[in-house]
């Protein structure tokens, strides 16, 4: 580690304000302020971070982005850290609304390097639990708390200096958004990533490099994009529905297979005006994706996070019966249920054998 520096942020009635600590300076330098325990507590977040399976991808939107400019100006003097540091606080308290901060937090900026590459790491955590800090901002580590969905650290940015660089520096290959990535981002508050924290706050956009985010801005852009050419009757909700039942399960899909999926939710006369077919269409949607976010690709992997789902339980609730499964399976014939028509005391819950084993 080489910087560490924590900010306290809290309210005054509607009013957020942010108290700076002190520059502390790590083994890599000399005359270190850092204590090896509080050393080994942010690192070992970090590294925990990193190799966590919820962390996403991320890159930044743009070169001239302030994030950016702090990012890479805080590997320099301790002076310029001092800075910099300054000015990602002031830009994470510009992001902050009444709403988005219910509690009170430290922000917590360090430079260190995680697998020999150098990264900026910030850090937003809980203010009562796992590091302690006084009114004068130093440091008492009370107890180990490496990152769960319980934990008080709750989002975290790694954001690694090289390839950053690379991008602010306009030296990375064409066409390799997917492959470049700028920082890991991971969020135990609300698994989506708040808007806040990621979008405003760092200025980036996640890479689509996993089924989940695929689906979510595939879903976004169909819905976006169908909306003015729906039939009489058809709704947005209902295009969205009908997309979350076909991705419930993950598959490979692609821009066209999904305005197939809905096609008989489509106008054909307002498509004709509109000089569109169905392939004409899929491309107008993935140009919008494109311009949402700059990884989408055309054929993709895709699950919805949170498919819709038919649970049958015990009609006390008591827990003696409860079964589950997505209806996109009842609806592709997978899974059914209903009425034994032989009688009329019984269900039948029929499964496709080729599905299913017995454990």
């Amino acid at each position: 580690m080489k910087y560490l520096r924590l900010f306290y942020f809290h309210k005054e009635g509607t009013s957020i304000l942010k108290d700076s600590g002190e520059v502390l300076t790590g083994s890599s330098v000399d005359d270190p302020t850092i204590s090896d325990i509080v050393e080994e507590f942010f690192n070992g977040h970090a590294a925990q971070c990193n190799n966590d399976q919820k962390i996403q991808n991320f890159r930044f939107q743009n070169r001239t982005s302030q994030i950016i400019q702090n990012m890479l100006n805080s590997f320099g003097t301790v002076e310029e850290f001092e800075e910099h540091s300054e000015y990602i606080a002031e830009k994470l308290k510009s992001s902050l609304s009444n709403n988005t901060m219910r509690s009170d937090f430290y922000l917590v900026v360090f430079s260190t390097k995680i697998e020999n590459n150098n990264c900026l790491c910030i850090f937003r955590m809980e203010a009562n639990i796992g590091i302690q800090v006084t009114k004068e901002i130093t440091l008492n580590t009370l107890e180990r708390m490496l990152p769960d969905k319980k934990s008080r650290l709750q989002k975290a940015a790694i954001i690694f200096r090289d390839a950053t660089n690379n991008f602010y520096s306009q030296n990375e290959p064409e066409n390799s958004e997917r492959n470049y990535v700028h920082s890991k981002i991971i969020d135990r508050v609300d698994p989506g990533i708040s808007g806040y924290f990621f979008s405003n706050f760092l200025d980036s956009y996640r890479v689509l490099d996993n089924p989940e985010s695929s689906a979510q801005l595939a879903i976004e852009s169909v819905a976006n994009v169908t909306e003015r050419y729906l039939c009489e009757g058809a709704s947005r909700k209902d295009i969205e529905d009908k997309l979350r039942k076909e991705l419930s399960v993950q598959k490979e899909t692609s821009f066209d297979a999904l305005v197939g999926t809905i096609s008989n939710q489509i106008d054909v006369t307002k498509m004709e005006n509109a000089n569109l077919d169905n392939e004409s269409l899929a491309e107008q949607i993935y140009t919008y994706a494109k311009s949402q976010n700059n990884t989408v690709v055309r054929t993709f992997q895709a699950k919805y996070r949170f498919p819709p789902k038919i649970r049958i339980v015990d009609v006390e609730e008591q827990g003696s019966i409860s079964i589950s499964f997505f209806k996109a399976l009842e609806e592709s014939e997978i899974v059914t249920w209903g009425d034994d028509p032989n009688d009329d005391d019984y269900s039948i819950l029929r499964i496709l054998k080729d599905e299913v084993k017995t454990l």
